[in-house]
């Protein structure tokens, strides 16, 4: 009999498969800080993030939670406008990596809001030297301290020693406390005196055609009182004019107002100056400023930017006719200090006496920068100008330095500033080397109005030599640049 065995085969064929390892970013050590916060606080969600491939972490998202209640505020900071005394908070964080996120973690800690001092205010003497409002946790340097203490010694009366009494008291419209830190004060038995005078201005009050009524004013600056005060005023028109009664005395932050009718010879501008001098015991103070002043014609008395919109602009030019005709077949222009030249199309038909014009002129510079527009009008026969520094700021990058230059490389900082009023998303940046390397942020950032964001960058250059490399910050249409030179040896 034959036996037959079966044998039976098995084959397996092995197809490709591909494993996807998901790589989950995790947050850790999730602490509420400051831990003892009172009411003039921020309060900080603080944690530790990472990814196992190294991932960036952008846009994670916060929970705060006022009594266990969520509060639906997404911000890493919880600003102290939203605190009251006795509240508990908690915060969760849940990173995110672009991809995917991590677990929802909850703080270790649940903090309590404590008491701070509201509206608190500082005195010297019953004057007020320093005050904040709200409810206010932080520190802060109390400047012109020494100006108050002086006022305050200058009138006191002293004790049979020669010693004065000078409160400084403090208040809060809540129980709390203020610590008074690195307070110096300095008492001298014999204090000297400052003998000071200064011309605070000159102006016009009355113009018609070469004939002006001045002003200038004389200020006792200094801490004593100054007799015998002489002035002279210079026309800038071969005729000087003196006083011929002195003032007798300025007490010290007194003010005296002197009045000069003056007519000049022929139109034209001319720098008139004013120079006082007074004596206080046997020391002399002078003063002197100077003026320049357009005569007869037109002037333009006004050339401003009224307002700035990213990097749009308004310019108003003022001008009036001090002529004692009328003014006819006027025209404008303005220079915009970047090679633009803004013409008036339709001239002014007629310009009364001692009339002002106004003149509104819409321009965009297009890019950020510092500028130094002119105005000029003129009717073919006058003409006058006048100039203008205009600074154009939105988002800027600067401070473009190197940090540190070793055979591992450089490290760079520059810093992007959003200095609009209004916050700024989407900013971006890139870095070009000069070594046929560009280096591109890898995220945006959003920008608050004001604020600024440090950015760092390694690299390590294929050769030596000089580089010219580049700084650039981007949000749309807003573009600032910084270069800096430098030497890899």
């Amino acid at each position: 009999m034959k036996k037959i065995i079966l044998i039976t085969i098995f084959v397996i064929i092995l197809l490709g498969l591909t494993i996807t390892v998901i790589a989950i970013p995790s947050v850790s050590n999730v602490r509420v800080l400051p831990e003892n916060p009172n009411a003039g606080q921020n309060l900080l969600c603080n944690y530790t993030y990472s990814s196992p491939e190294n991932y960036t972490e952008q846009n994670s998202t916060f929970e705060w939670w006022k009594n266990s209640i969520n509060q639906n505020i997404n911000s890493q900071i919880l600003t102290k406008e939203n605190l009251s005394i006795g509240d508990n908070w908690y915060c969760r964080v849940t990173g995110y990596d672009g991809l995917n996120f991590s677990s929802t973690i909850q703080s270790g800690n649940i903090v309590t809001i404590l008491n701070a001092t509201q509206n608190p205010i500082m005195y010297v003497n019953g004057s007020v030297q320093w005050n904040e409002s709200g409810y206010y946790g932080d520190s802060k340097d109390v400047l012109d301290f020494t100006s108050k203490l002086n006022n305050a010694l200058e009138n006191c009366t002293a004790d049979g020693e020669g010693f004065c009494t000078i409160l400084i008291t403090f208040s809060s419209n809540n129980n709390g406390m203020l610590n008074s830190s690195n307070l110096g004060i300095y008492y001298s038995e014999s204090r000297s005196s400052v003998v000071s005078l200064k011309i605070e201005s000159i102006s016009t009050m009355y113009s018609n055609g070469t004939l002006k009524i001045f002003e200038f004013v004389i200020l006792n600056d200094g801490s004593t009182t100054v007799t015998d005060i002489q002035w002279r005023f210079d026309t800038n028109d071969s005729n000087v004019i003196n006083s011929t009664l002195n003032i007798s005395s300025l007490a010290s932050n007194e003010r005296a107002f002197v009045y000069i009718q003056y007519n000049f010879s022929s139109t034209g501008r001319y720098n008139v100056m004013v120079n006082a001098t007074g004596i206080s015991s046997s020391n002399t103070a002078s003063s002197s400023l100077s003026s320049s002043i357009g005569v007869g014609d037109f002037t333009i008395t006004s050339f401003s930017n009224l307002n700035t919109d990213v990097t749009k602009v308004i310019f108003e030019i003022q001008a009036q006719n001090n002529l004692e005709n009328n003014l006819t077949n006027l025209n404008w222009l303005i220079t915009s200090g970047d090679g633009q030249t803004i013409n008036s199309t339709t001239p002014f038909s007629s310009i009364k006496p001692n009339e002002t014009v106004f003149i509104f002129v819409n321009y965009d510079y297009g890019k950020t920068g510092t500028f130094n527009p002119s105005a000029s009008v003129t009717n073919g026969t006058y003409t006058d100008s006048k100039s203008i520094t205009l600074d154009v700021i939105h988002l800027q990058a600067y401070n473009l330095s190197l940090l540190n230059q070793s055979v591992n490389g450089s490290i760079f900082e520059f810093i992007i500033k959003n200095s609009l009023s209004n916050n700024l998303t989407n900013v971006s940046w890139n870095f070009d080397t000069k070594n046929s390397n560009v280096i591109n942020s890898t995220i945006n950032s959003t920008l608050q109005s004001s604020e600024q964001m440090f950015v760092y960058i390694a690299y390590n250059f294929t050769s030596t030599g000089t580089f010219n490399v580049n700084a650039t910050a981007k949000n749309g249409t807003l573009i600032d640049s910084r270069n800096l030179t430098i030497n890899i040896t």
